[in-house]
C-alpha cells in the first residue's frame, strides 16, 4: 500500500500528528509512505524516520497564489509518478486544493482513496457568519471527492453532521501523543507557590489576552507563573506582563521538564480542533485548567483531571485560579495519567488511522 501525506503547513500540532503517522506506517513492509510538506518547514518533521528519501517539498512563501501553484504542481506530479493508493490530506488548505484535483481525477476514473483531516474545520473558527457559510458549502462539495473525513473530536463530528456533511463518510479519531508517564516524576514542593504553566502560541485563538487579564486581576496571590511560547502576530501583543516568567520557545525536552515541575497547565482558548499541548501535559500527570470551548470538555474531566471555565469569561478563570489548592492538584495526577492512557495515546491514534487505510 502506498500512502501520500500532503500538507500546506505543518507548524504545531499537524507536524506532530504527521510525524506519528509516518513512524507507525514505516514499521512494516506492507506500507510505503511519501510525504509532501513546505520546504521551509522540513525541520518540523523530526527524524529518525527511516525513509527521509520519500520526503517531497514545495516552495512555500506564505499563504498566497504562488504557494498554491507550487503545491498543486508538486502534488499533481506525485499523483502521476507515484500512483498512491491512499492520499491523506492534512488541514483545510491542502484539503481544498488536493480534493479539487482528486475530484477531477475521480471524474476520469481514478480509484485513489482520499482521507481528509481538517484538524478543525474552517467553519468552526471564530469568524464572520458569511465566511462560515462559504466554508461549509465548500466542504459539502468537496466531500464528493472524499472517502473518509477524520474528525479529531466528537464536537467537530456532530457540528459537521448538523450542517449536512455526509455522516457515513465521517469518523472520530482523537489526536494522541507519546506517553510521558514513565518520565512523570512530580518535582513540586507543598510549601512553594502554586506553579502555573502556559505552553503555546500567544494569540487570539489561544486566548492569551484573557489569561493575562486574569493574572493581572489576581494581584498578590501566591502563584508562580511561567509562559513557554511567543507571539505569532505583532498586532496582538498584550501589555502588563509583570510577574510572569516569559521564556519563549524551548525544545521538546525542556517543555517536558516543565510539565514535571508545574502544578497545573492553563489553556484559555476561544476555539480548538483537538489541542496537543493539554494531551502532552496530561501524559505527565499535569492537571489542566481549560475553557469549555468546542472539544475541550472531551479532554478534561472537570474536577478530576482538571477544571473547566466558561469560554472568554475572565471572571470564571479568576475564580478558579483563586481557589487552587496544591494538595488537590497533586492528588489529581494519577487520575490524569490514567485518563490520558485510556483515550489519547499516540498508538491508539495511529492504529485507528492505519486500520482505516
Amino acid at each position: 500500500m502506498k500512502i501520500l501525506h500532503a500538507a500546506e503547513t505543518i507548524k504545531g500540532g499537524v507536524a506532530t500528528v504527521m510525524q506519528q503517522h509516518l513512524e507507525r506506517q514505516s514499521k512494516g513492509e506492507d506500507c510505503n509512505c511519501i510525504y509532501l510538506i513546505p520546504d521551509s518547514q522540513v525541520e518540523d518533521i523530526k527524524h529518525p524516520y527511516p525513509n527521509k528519501k520519500n520526503m517531497r517539498t514545495f516552495k512555500h512563501s506564505g499563504r498566497g497564489v504562488l504557494s498554491s501553484i507550487n503545491f498543486l504542481y508538486v502534488f499533481v506530479k506525485l499523483l502521476f509518478l507515484e500512483k498512491p493508493n491512499v492520499v491523506h490530506l492534512h488541514s483545510s488548505f491542502a484539503g481544498f486544493w488536493g480534493r479539487v484535483v482528486l475530484l477531477l481525477a475521480k471524474c476520469i476514473g481514478s480509484n485513489i482513496k482520499v482521507i481528509y483531516c481538517p484538524h478543525a474545520f474552517s467553519f468552526l473558527m471564530d469568524t464572520s457568519e458569511w465566511k462560515k457559510v462559504i466554508y461549509f458549502k465548500i466542504e459539502k462539495i468537496l466531500a464528493l471527492a472524499t472517502n473518509t473525513i477524520i474528525c479529531v473530536s466528537r464536537f467537530e463530528y456532530e457540528a459537521a453532521i448538523k450542517g449536512g456533511l455526509p455522516k457515513h463518510k465521517m469518523i472520530v479519531v482523537y489526536n494522541g501523543v507519546e506517553d510521558g508517564s514513565d518520565l512523570a516524576s512530580y518535582q513540586g514542593n507543598e510549601h512553594e507557590a502554586i506553579k502555573i504553566l502556559w505552553v503555546g502560541r500567544l494569540d487570539y485563538q489561544k486566548g492569551f489576552d484573557l489569561f493575562v487579564d486574569a493574572i493581572n486581576r489576581l494581584g498578590n496571590h501566591d502563584l508562580d507563573i511561567t509562559v513557554i511560547g511567543d507571539y505569532v502576530y505583532d498586532e496582538f501583543k498584550v501589555g502588563n506582563l509583570s510577574g510572569i516568567n516569559m521564556i519563549g520557545w524551548v525544545d521538546r525536552e525542556e517543555v517536558r521538564s516543565w510539565y514535571s515541575k508545574a502544578d497545573v497547565l492553563v489553556m484559555a482558548s476561544r476555539w480548538e480542533g483537538f489541542a496537543m499541548t493539554p494531551l502532552e501535559a496530561m501524559s505527565f500527570g499535569l492537571p489542566v485548567i481549560s475553557s469549555d470551548c468546542t472539544s475541550c470538555p472531551e479532554m478534561i474531566i472537570d474536577d478530576e483531571t482538571g477544571f473547566l471555565f466558561k469560554t472568554e469569561s475572565v471572571d470564571s478563570l479568576v475564580e478558579l485560579l483563586k481557589g487552587l489548592n496544591k494538595s488537590k492538584l497533586a492528588s489529581m495526577r494519577p487520575k490524569t495519567i490514567a485518563h490520558f492512557q485510556a483515550n489519547f495515546t499516540q498508538n491508539k491514534m495511529t492504529d485507528q488511522t492505519f486500520e482505516l487505510y
